[in-house]
């Protein structure tokens, strides 16, 4: 562990040295004393020690993504660093030349098709705004099924975009213990009180569903949950918001961090879709909601909690289904609304799968124009969102490979053309047909050679990550 967090140190400290001595707008490094971790942000951390450092607009970006490019290599429990960071007169010389991509990536990946495609350039200039803009945050939300239900890739790219571009906070999260199901990768959660729960796939009766796809429903008061995350938000101001709509006339949610209790009795329409909202400073490693009601009556239905941070950094939403389709997106009543509070500039719908294993490795009719309708629903609702369509990645079904699969590509790749919207053929970066013996080869892929093992699904999110680095570096190139 003091290897590795050396060597995070050498590199942290090449970043800074990159930067020093040209001129330029100032960021501040600060540490936080109890955990020795260090967070580069262009304002003062409250509670932090804070040092000032010279922070060129026209090197910064550079340098991140070459820190993004950092190698891991696994010694026992250690993780180190390998290559170094390099000066930013080289750094800036060798800027967008090559595709962002790590050394450890495996030799099928076509790493130079990894990037968004788009019908004109045109389609871009919005979302590079915003990519560039230092005061404001990106909002990235990455919507699937069961390839994005575990976290893994979500978590991944979450991390290579927010090393690059800063922490602007967790994102939306769902309690899944409440569903007595599985967690997401890098969050657990706890319950207490009678609970029911419903999916978008599998749906209860009168339950509407959002963005997580999930809803769970108590009429038992009090009645709690905990969120668990495994990388605290470090401290600043942090805005939790709750999803929900209720029933219940005298209701009461306390969000609980740490010692400190903030109590809201939030204004609610009947059976309607509300936000409550909570602010907290100190960092979050967990958080408790508690719901309460005189006289328990009526129910209180969570749709999910959402975390932003002080930081213009990235904030990035991911979830899935299992069994999710774009159909069963279309189902979601309450996504309109909640469209509208999370603000996403970037939406990724990464479907295809169960379309495929269910229509018998075949494409649906009805599917262009069932995709076509979603995207004016979701421009409805944030008009100034971009869309980026996905395809799944070549898989078997019962031995066989679905051959469907890159026909679906050219499918969708048409639909994103033509309703400009943009489009990452992860089949053909993935390796294209017969590509899935690869990964199961590689340590990369489950058994049943439809979904990836966990380093497989990291691997898929940094590419993720890196398409949209490589998108963003190749638009200003051409500029």
């Amino acid at each position: 562990m003091i290897k590795y967090l050396s060597v995070i140190f050498v590199g942290i400290m090449l970043l800074m040295e990159a930067s020093e001595g040209l001129a330029g707008n100032v960021i501040y490094s600060c540490e936080h004393e109890a955990s020795g971790s260090i967070t580069f942000t262009d304002t003062k951390i409250p509670g932090q020690k804070c040092k000032a450092r010279s922070s060129p607009e026209n090197n910064t970006r550079a340098i991140s993504i070459e820190l993004n490019s950092i190698v891991r290599r696994k010694h026992g429990d250690v993780e180190e660093l390998v290559n170094s960071v390099p000066s930013s007169r080289s750094t800036s010389a060798r800027r967008n030349k090559t595709p962002v991509v790590k050394e450890n990536t495996p030799s099928f990946i076509n790493v130079t098709s990894n990037q968004f495609e788009a019908a004109s350039p045109d389609v871009l200039k919005l979302f590079l705004r915003r990519w560039r803009s230092k005061g404001d945050p990106v909002r990235i939300l990455h919507l699937g099924d069961s390839h994005v239900r575990n976290g893994f890739s979500g978590e991944a790219a979450r991390r290579e975009l927010q090393l690059v571009r800063g922490n602007g906070g967790r994102g939306m999260l769902f309690p899944y213990a409440l569903a007595r199901t599985y967690p997401q990768s890098d969050y657990g959660s706890t319950m207490e009180g009678r609970w029911q729960s419903g999916s978008s796939v599998r749906p209860l009766q009168g339950m509407d569903f959002g963005i997580t796809g999930f809803g769970a429903r108590t009429t038992s008061t009090p009645s709690a949950f905990t969120l668990s995350l495994k990388q605290p938000q470090p401290i600043g101001r942090k805005v939790v918001k709750v999803f929900f709509k209720s029933s219940m006339k005298d209701l009461r949610l306390t969000a609980s961090v740490g010692r400190e209790h903030v109590t809201s009795s939030p204004s609610v329409a009947q059976e309607v879709f509300t936000v409550a909202e909570f602010v907290f400073y100190d960092q979050i490693e967990s958080l408790r909601i508690d719901i309460s009601s005189e006289p328990a009556a009526g129910y209180f239905e969570l749709h999910g909690v959402n975390i932003e941070g002080p930081s213009s950094g990235v904030i990035y939403h991911s979830f899935g289904v299992d069994g999710a389709t774009l159909v069963s997106l279309s189902a979601a009543s309450h996504i309109d609304n909640q469209l509208k509070v999370l603000q996403p500039d970037l939406i990724v719908l990464d479907f295809g799968s169960n379309e495929l294993i269910s229509g018998d490795n075949a494409l649906s009719p009805q599917s262009e124009a069932t995709i076509v309708q979603l995207i004016r629903r979701l421009r409805s609702a944030r008009p100034q969102a971009l869309i980026v369509f996905s395809t799944p990645q070549d898989m078997k079904l019962k031995q066989k490979n679905l051959t469907a699969v890159g026909a679906y590509a050219q499918f969708v790749r048409k639909i994103a053309f033509d309703n400009g919207c943009l489009f990452w053929d992860w089949h053909r970066v993935s390796g294209g047909a017969g590509s899935m013996r690869l990964w199961s080869s590689s340590g990369l892929a489950n058994r049943d050679q439809v979904h990836l093992l966990p380093k497989g699904y990291k691997l898929k999110g940094e590419l993720l990550a890196n398409a949209l680095l490589n998108t963003v570096n190749k638009i200003e190139l051409d500029r």
